[in-house]
């Protein structure tokens, strides 16, 4: 990371977990902008039940680096619904005076804890004690009421919902980023937005089980213009995903159709600066170069998420 931090921007890293929450949390959006500073790493901040985007606009202009906010689209802001997209650009403002929303851009996460995927990888779960949270606070969801894109009379089209929020992201020139969905419902989400006119896509950590995507899928839609697949460094330590699947896809793919991010925020796990540390260490020892690792922890996250404002 030394070498990586000479360079003239930052890392860019698009999946940092905030809190308040109902998981346990090792930031605030106050305490991750420290660090951030200090380390020379920009973020765009998640929190699972609510919108981070007046979090982000509130403090960004007194930081050196990149801060950015999210909204995730699970039940705690009505799901996959064009007002939460709404809601969370009302909050996208450095002064509440202004009439126009803040310059620039958020993410858009399909839903993450409350998707359909999620529940069936986790038992039916939301939230897990394991991750960090008091089990009176977990919530059990009947077989059924998870959240999906998929249309309940055609499954193999999205839903009215699904496609009103695309229509907002194309429109705003927002990033999409495909959450915990299954992997079917990725593949038909993306070629939608993209059909929509959404031009800035993440593939939302595809190794991860509820999602499973094949590499080949992986390969295919990376080829797509503006969509970019997604590896975290959380889920080698939680999901077990071995290393070499990071490589073989970076090799299938090029890094070019690559971002790194930590997806870091647990209180068990290390800060981000020291994670990404340890990110680039194994990445490195697997052959991946200096110039590839920039790549895809600079110069894709930046394209995809600040430049062209």
């Amino acid at each position: 990371m030394n070498d990586l931090r000479m360079r003239e921007r930052p890392i860019l890293d698009l999946h940092i977990h905030i809190g308040p929450e109902l998981l346990s949390r090792r930031y605030t959006i106050e305490t991750l902008a420290g660090e951030a500073h200090r380390e020379f790493f920009g973020f765009v901040a998640k929190n699972h039940f609510q919108p981070t985007t007046a979090w982000a606009a509130r403090i960004s202009h007194r930081y050196r680096v990149p801060i950015m906010g999210s909204i995730a689209l699970n039940k705690g802001v009505g799901g996959i619904n064009p007002e939460a997209v709404r809601a969370a650009l009302s909050g996208f403002k450095t002064d509440p005076l202004q009439t126009e929303r803040g310059k620039g851009r958020f993410i858009v996460w399909m839903p993450t804890i409350h998707a359909e995927a999620h529940l069936v990888h986790n038992r039916r779960r939301d939230i897990v004690s394991e991750w960090g949270c008091s089990i009176e606070y977990q919530r059990i969801y009947p077989e059924g009421e998870g959240l999906t894109v998929l249309d309940q009379k055609n499954r193999n089209r999205i839903n009215n919902e699904t496609r009103e929020v695309l229509k907002i992201i194309a429109t705003e020139d927002l990033i999409l980023a495909t959450g915990h969905l299954s992997s079917g419902e990725v593949e038909l989400l993306v070629k939608e937005a993209l059909d929509i006119g959404v031009k800035r896509i993440i593939v939302t950590h595809p190794f991860y089980q509820a999602t499973n995507m094949p590499l080949e899928k992986q390969m295919e839609l990376s080829q797509l213009q503006g969509v970019f697949i997604e590896l975290a460094y959380v889920n080698l330590k939680f999901d077990k995903i071995p290393i070499e699947s990071y490589v073989e896809l970076i090799r299938a793919t090029g890094p070019n159709s690559v971002i790194l991010s930590t997806d870091l925020g647990q209180p068990s796990c290390e800060p981000v600066g020291l994670g990404w540390k340890h990110f680039f260490k194994l990445l490195s020892e697997k052959g991946v170069s200096e110039n590839e690792l920039a790549r895809m922890a600079i110069e894709n996250p930046h394209h995809l998420a600040i430049e062209d404002i």
